[in-house]
């Protein structure tokens, strides 16, 4: 069984994802059970505070803006995070530029969805999300994923992990993206954010990059530039760089 918490203080949305959550379980038998639908935050600090050792695996659906509020939903997701270190965490929100900051706060999200796709986009990638935090549930497995398997109409290719410096999106056509490794350069179908779900060890660098920072070298302040294990180099903006530079030092404490 798959505890469900959602935060959200918009309440017309509030209840829409709650219809979401209950209709999956409801109409498709999703092992789940909706436990707190609340939009004040404060209510799943008790929750946590109550049960900070839950005997099933929970989901929290959260926002990150709350209006009325002095707890902030990356706030909200730090303390689930020091509580539950298995719990799955999905923010839906229109902060998507916050991504760096979460990763530095160490709340490793499930996942985040924008709010401003649409209401049958965030239903779609909720129900996703629902399954597979089940599925992490079911079979528990260490971040450390030892291949990454890229499948398409011709072959199945296996690159370890630990030879890849950095994804990136492809030029040609939507929905492409590029691995960078070690003498090893592939295109193929996908999206950095499934990619980034498969991974989450690495790191979101901007919209368009995805960076393994175990295979970084040395990050260059002065020229932007990222110097990776087997020598190759990438060029990110002045932000970008400071972040990761801090998200680096933040891994070391």
């Amino acid at each position: 069984m798959l505890e469900i918490v959602m935060c959200e203080d918009n309440t017309e949305l509030l209840n829409i994802y709650k219809l979401i959550v209950n209709n999956e379980i409801i109409a498709n038998q999703f092992p789940g059970d909706l436990i707190l639908a609340t939009s004040n935050p404060t209510d799943v600090l008790e929750l946590i505070e109550q049960t900070p050792d839950p005997e099933n695996s929970r989901l929290y659906i959260l926002d990150i803006e709350f209006s009325d509020s002095l707890v902030k939903g990356l706030d909200l997701g730090m303390a689930i995070r020091k509580a539950d270190t298995t719990a799955k965490i999905v923010f839906i929100t229109t902060h998507d530029e916050l991504a760096p900051t979460i990763f530095r706060y160490k709340v490793e999200p499930l996942d985040m969805i924008e709010k401003d796709r649409g209401i049958k986009h965030i239903e779609q990638e909720l129900i996703k999300d629902m399954h597979l935090a089940r599925e992490r549930q079911i079979h528990p497995s260490d971040d450390q994923t030892d291949y990454f398997i890229i499948s398409d109409r011709a072959r199945v290719r296996r690159v370890p992990v630990f030879e890849i410096d950095y994804f990136t999106t492809g030029d040609s056509a939507i929905h492409k993206v590029v691995l960078h490794a070690t003498n090893t350069v592939i295109e193929f179908r996908d999206t950095l954010k499934r990619i980034s779900m498969a991974l989450p060890q690495f790191y979101r660098l901007d919209k368009q990059t995805l960076l393994n920072t175990k295979r970084i070298a040395s990050v260059d302040m002065a020229t932007d530039r990222i110097v990776f294990v087997d020598g190759s180099e990438l060029i990110g903006s002045k932000q970008t760089i400071k972040l990761l530079h801090q998200a680096l030092q933040d891994m070391k404490h």
